[in-house]
């Protein structure tokens, strides 16, 4: 799907109670979108609507949406992305691809592990935070737990990237739920541990930290939590030895 140059381009597929998104039976769209990130800066769109038959992908011009206004963003975390909900009134748009093209292509999911990159990469920023003042004594068993969470993620990270590589074509499903759940979990004890370790000062006294800190936070939530544990179990469930070396 080529693209004039220099144009922004932007993917909302978030769903959720507040979203109205349909395809009228002419192609056009109408209700409501949320979390439509970066919708005052972008050009063009590629917007998910689910339908009857699944959800098919749709590019639309930013002169074929407006955002909310007076809708309040007041995360702390995430604050430089602002993310609003786009309304769609009859908006001329071009169906990209198959329905559920965009949900089942193997890229789709090779995604999905790039954020627990990001997720990781935050942690470990946070992580470094710590060295300074954990090198002996409690805090530096603190540090050595926050270690204990990382280094495993870090490794299944490593993993998953080399089989990417080796074949791109496959989804790499198990292994990318699999990375997801243990980097955020793995994230998680770095926020507890890391605020454990240097107590509230650097929450409010040093910015970039604190902005870390929150951005982590909300990022995270990304993550499809217990659903992706219960799906995780019910693969392992079918598999003969999951565990073997």
């Amino acid at each position: 799907m080529p693209l004039p140059s220099e144009q922004l381009l932007a993917v909302w597929a978030a769903e959720g109670p507040a979203c109205t998104l349909r395809a009228e039976h002419d192609g056009r769209l109408r209700g409501d979108k949320p979390w439509c990130s970066g919708s005052n800066l972008v050009d063009t769109a590629l917007v998910t609507v689910r339908g009857e038959a699944g959800v098919q992908l749709y590019k639309v011009d930013a002169s074929q949406w407006h955002c909310m206004e007076g809708e309040p963003w007041p995360a702390a975390g995430m604050a430089g992305v602002p993310s609003t909900t786009v309304r769609f009134d009859g908006a001329q748009a071009e169906a990209v691809g198959p329905i559920n093209g965009y949900l089942e292509r193997p890229g789709f999911w090779h995604g999905g592990a790039g954020i627990a990159a990001v997720w990781f990469g935050a942690a470990t920023a946070l992580a470094e935070r710590m060295q300074h003042g954990c090198s002996e004594g409690l805090r530096a068993r603190l540090l050595g737990k926050v270690d204990l969470a990382l280094a495993p993620a870090a490794a299944l990270l490593r993993e998953l990237a080399m089989a990417i590589d080796a074949a791109p074509q496959l989804t790499h499903r198990v292994q990318v739920v699999r990375v997801r759940s243990v980097v955020e979990r793995a994230a998680t004890q770095v926020l507890d541990l890391a605020g454990r370790a240097l107590g509230p000062a650097p929450m409010c006294m040093e910015d970039a930290h604190a902005r870390r800190w929150a951005d982590l936070t909300v990022f995270m939530r990304q993550s499809h939590a217990d659903k992706d544990w219960q799906w995780l179990g019910e693969q392992c469930a079918r598999q003969v030895m999951p565990w073997s070396l």
